[in-house]
């Protein structure tokens, strides 16, 4: 849904003929600070070492924007910091941003990018206003567990490729898609907890959602190292050449296929089965041996410390045992595979198909910082996600910009701003050159 309003300095601009040289778009920060600038009303502190005069003359000469995302975020903010009084504060950040923004106050507002529906809001008082955020938790989530599924992916190649584990492809994918399914519905209520006020602060989310991505890469690489594949030939021929009794044993009340054990059981059974003369593996055959504490588990996957379950230091932990292990730089393979996860065919149960140029940016950025800067996962990472890629979606809203104006994002975040530089994507020098004090 798009709001578009004119008012009467609006159609005198357009009749005067100025020129506006780009079409800013705030997000929340910069809001804020303007906002706070102009009206003083103490919300919040706006930070040092920026020209709000310049800011100021920027947002009045040029056609501003801000997205429903940044509403979203003005509402909790409000919330969060007076429970009593949240209601008036944010209408006023609403009048605010009606009536400053004359030019041409439009709100990316894509009805499937979190959408914010002011007339919904009203409908909301002390009571229930939680229930107007599930839009916001529901896309918080989606976008998180992008990153962790994103992140999890190169990793995943790495032990495949590392341990030359053959598994059986119905069994794996069902594996994954549990594992999927827990990890979403950890993030879901992880973000519940955060806007019903039950976690205090963005920090102890930070240090939960790492935690959540500890699980999911853990879980991951853990089926790896203990799936062990003999396809059906293969296990008659172990079975009528050999006496394996415990093979023997769990073949006869097995019917699913799946051996679960400890890995000094069945090591004769593994060392034999390297030697059949058995190439090929039919799926549909294949018995799928599960076992517990195998060499490739202890060495490559094990970590005593569950109780610091940080799942950054975690990744970057076993890549220092696969470059030691390998002798070489396996960091570069991850940055590479990185770059590439998305060439892949389009899929509707794989996330990180039919996304926008925008989007692919934004999340090899976030990705490429966790591995070389061992940067941690972030909840602002979702919403920084979802404003930084906002101009992607002007054409789904049917916004018609100039092309002679260029289209600059408006922030003051350094990881924010060092992403549209290091892209130069919807960023202008000269604009930030006007609100830097150097």
């Amino acid at each position: 849904m798009i709001l578009l309003l004119q008012t009467k300095e609006l159609l005198l601009l357009l009749t005067k003929g100025d020129i506006i040289m780009w079409n800013l778009l705030l997000d929340t920060n910069a809001f804020l600070y303007l906002f706070e600038t102009v009206t003083k009303k103490g919300y919040t502190t706006p930070t040092k070492g920026i020209d709000y005069d310049a800011f100021k003359s920027l947002t009045k000469d040029n056609d501003c924007f801000i997205s429903s995302v940044t509403l979203f975020e003005l509402l909790f903010q409000c919330i969060e910091r007076d429970k009593t009084n949240w209601y008036n504060q944010f209408e006023n950040y609403w009048d605010f941003f009606i009536e400053y923004f004359h030019n041409s106050p439009i709100i990316i507002n894509d009805k499937n990018h979190m959408p914010f529906d002011i007339q919904r809001f009203r409908q909301f008082d002390d009571n229930n206003i939680m229930g107007f955020f599930d839009t916001k938790i529901s896309f918080e989530t989606e976008h998180l567990f992008l990153f962790i599924v994103a992140l999890a992916n190169p990793i995943e190649e790495l032990y495949r490729e590392h341990f030359d584990r053959k598994i059986i492809g119905k069994h794996y994918s069902d594996f994954t898609q549990a594992n999927m399914k827990r990890t979403k519905s950890a993030l879901q209520n992880l973000c519940i907890k955060r806007y019903g006020f039950e976690i205090d602060d963005n920090a102890e989310f930070d240090k939960q959602l790492n935690s959540i991505l500890f699980d999911y890469v853990f879980n991951l690489l853990e089926y790896l190292a203990e799936s062990h594949v003999i396809d059906k030939p293969t296990l008659e021929w172990l079975i009528n050449n050999h006496t394996f009794d415990t093979l023997k044993l769990f073949c006869s009340v097995n019917e699913e296929k799946v051996i679960q054990g400890n890995y000094e059981d069945f090591t004769d059974i593994l060392d034999y089965a390297d030697k059949a003369p058995i190439e090929h593996i039919d799926e549909e055959q294949a018995t799928l041996l599960m076992l517990k504490n195998s060499p490739d588990y202890n060495n490559f996957v094990k970590y005593s410390n569950k109780n610091d379950k940080d799942g950054i230091k975690y990744i970057n932990r076993i890549l220092a045992i696969f470059e030691k292990s390998e002798n070489k730089q396996i960091r570069s393979s991850v940055e590479t595979a990185i770059k590439n996860i998305f060439d892949v065919k389009p899929d509707m149960n794989n996330p990180l198909t039919n996304l926008s140029d925008g989007s692919k940016a934004y999340i090899n950025y976030i990705l490429s910082s966790c591995i070389k800067d061992r940067r941690r996962l972030s909840k602002n990472d979702a919403t920084d996600y979802l404003i930084a890629t906002m101009p992607d979606f002007f054409n789904n809203a049917k916004i018609i910009l100039d092309n002679s104006k260029k289209t600059v994002i408006i922030t003051f975040d350094k990881n924010m701003k060092n992403f549209l530089l290091d892209q130069n994507l919807y960023y202008d020098k000269k604009v930030y050159d006007k609100l830097v004090i150097t």
